[in-house]
C-alpha cells in the first residue's frame, strides 16, 4: 500500500448508536468491534508528557504491552471483553441508518491526508498488547461521538480515577461457586491468585517467562527441582515494590517484570551457576543481589539514565553490571567463611562484598582483594 492511498483508506463497520442522556452537552457512544491493527491505524494514541501535552494517555509502559500479549498466549480460553474507549473527533465519521435496524448503523472512518479520527481515551495498552498477540484480534470499542478535547481529558481522568482492583476477598467468594482448581490456575497464568501472599511466589514458579520455572521448594515440583526458597522471592520482589514508585506497588505486572528482567539475564550470562551447587540460587544470595540491583537500577532512574519501564533498557543495564561482577565469587570453589549470612547483618556483609568487587573492577584489581568473607584458592 502507497503512502497516497494509506492517506485516503477508510473503514466502514456496522455499530450501535447509544444515547445515554438527551442532553447537547453528552455525547452518543457508538458500540462496535474492531481488528487491534485496524484501530491503530485511525486511531491516535496522544500523550501527556513532560514535553508534549497533545492528548490524555499516559506513557507507553511495555511491561504492560507485554503482560497483555502474554495474557493471550497463556490460554486459548483468555478474552477480555471490556471495551476499549475511543474519542472520535467532531465531523470526522459518517453514519447511515440502517433501514429496519432500529439504532443500528454503518460507521465509515475516513482517513484524510494522514490524519488519525480518533483518539484512544482508556485502554492503549489492551490495543497494543492485542496488537503485538495478532493484529487481526477484534477488540470490543466504546465510541464518543463527536467528542472534543475537553471531553476525552475528562473520560480518561473519570476512568482513571474510578477504578479499582477486585478485592481478594472477592476472589475468593467467586472461587466458592466454581470449580476452585480449574479458576486457581487459569487466574495464575495471568497474574491473580487467590492467595495474596503466595501470588508472587505463584508466578515465579508457573508463570513461562519465569526465569525460576519449576524450580521452588514447593510441594508439587519434584524433589530434585526444588532449589529456590519461596522467602526469597517474597523479600526480593517486596524489595522492588518498596521503591515508591505507584506502578511497582498497584500492578503485579510491572513489578514481576522488572524482576523477572533482572534474573533471566542473570541467568542468560551466568548459566554455569544455574544450579544447586553453586551460592548463586541460595536465599540470601538472591535477596542480596536482587536488592543490589534494585539499588543500582533505581539510581540510574533516578538521574533520568533509565526507563525503568522499558524491558531492553532493563536488560542492557543489568548486563552492564553484570560485567563487573564476579561469577567467581558464587562459585562452589570460592569458600565462604563468613557465617550467618542469612541476617539482616549477614546480608550486610554480602552487599558490602558486591560493592567491593565493583570497587576492585574499576580499580583494576583482583577481584576478591579486601573481601574478608571469603578463602579464594591460591589468592
Amino acid at each position: 500500500m502507497t503512502q497516497q492511498e494509506r492517506n485516503t483508506e477508510s473503514f466502514s463497520y456496522k455499530c450501535l448508536k447509544v444515547v445515554q442522556r438527551r442532553t447537547k452537552a453528552s455525547p452518543a457512544f457508538l458500540l462496535f468491534s474492531a481488528k487491534a491493527g485496524q484501530v491503530l491505524r485511525w486511531a491516535a494514541i496522544e500523550r501527556f508528557t513532560d514535553t508534549t501535552q497533545a492528548g490524555p494517555q499516559r506513557i507507553e509502559k511495555p511491561y504492560k504491552v507485554k503482560a497483555i500479549d502474554s495474557f493471550f498466549e497463556a490460554s486459548e480460553s483468555n478474552t477480555i471483553p471490556t471495551a476499549v474507549v475511543i474519542g472520535f473527533r467532531p465531523g470526522q465519521v459518517k453514519l447511515t441508518s440502517v433501514d429496519g435496524c432500529d439504532g443500528l448503523y454503518d460507521l465509515t472512518i475516513q482517513l484524510e491526508g494522514g490524519q488519525k479520527s480518533a483518539t484512544i481515551v482508556d485502554g492503549q495498552h489492551r490495543v497494543l498488547g492485542i496488537n503485538k498477540f495478532n493484529p487481526d484480534t477484534p477488540i470490543n470499542i466504546v465510541g464518543l461521538l463527536d467528542a472534543d478535547d475537553t471531553e476525552t481529558a475528562f473520560q480518561f481522568l473519570v476512568i482513571n480515577n474510578k477504578a479499582a482492583k477486585v478485592s481478594s476477598d472477592h476472589l475468593r467468594a467467586l472461587a466458592l461457586h466454581y470449580k476452585e482448581k480449574d479458576l486457581a490456575q487459569r487466574l495464575q497464568k495471568v497474574r491473580l491468585n487467590l492467595d495474596p501472599n503466595l501470588r508472587f511466589v505463584g508466578y515465579c514458579n508457573q508463570l513461562a517467562d519465569s526465569p525460576f520455572k519449576g524450580m521452588l521448594s514447593l510441594p508439587n515440583n519434584p524433589k530434585p527441582k526444588q532449589i529456590i526458597s519461596p522467602a526469597a522471592i517474597e523479600d526480593s520482589v517486596n524489595y522492588l515494590r518498596s521503591q515508591k514508585l505507584p506502578d511497582f506497588v498497584e500492578d503485579d505486572d510491572m513489578v514481576v517484570g522488572v524482576f523477572f528482567t533482572i534474573w533471566r539475564v542473570v541467568k542468560e550470562k551466568w548459566a554455569h551457576l544455574w544450579n544447586a551447587e553453586s551460592k548463586l540460587l541460595t536465599k540470601v544470595s538472591i535477596i542480596t543481589l536482587s536488592q543490589f540491583f534494585t539499588d543500582n537500577l533505581m539510581r540510574q532512574f533516578d538521574w533520568n539514565n533509565l526507563d525503568i519501564f522499558d524491558p531492553t533498557a532493563v536488560e542492557r543495564e543489568v548486563a552492564r553490571i553484570l560485567v563487573v561482577l564476579e561469577p567467581a565469587f558464587w562459585d562452589q570453589t570460592t569458600e565462604w567463611t563468613a557465617k550467618g549470612l542469612d541476617t539482616p547483618a549477614g546480608r550486610k556483609i554480602l552487599s558490602d562484598a558486591l560493592e567491593q568487587i565493583v570497587r576492585n573492577a574499576r580499580q583494576k584489581a583482583p577481584w576478591h582483594t579486601d573481601i574478608k568473607m571469603i578463602r579464594v584458592s591460591g589468592a
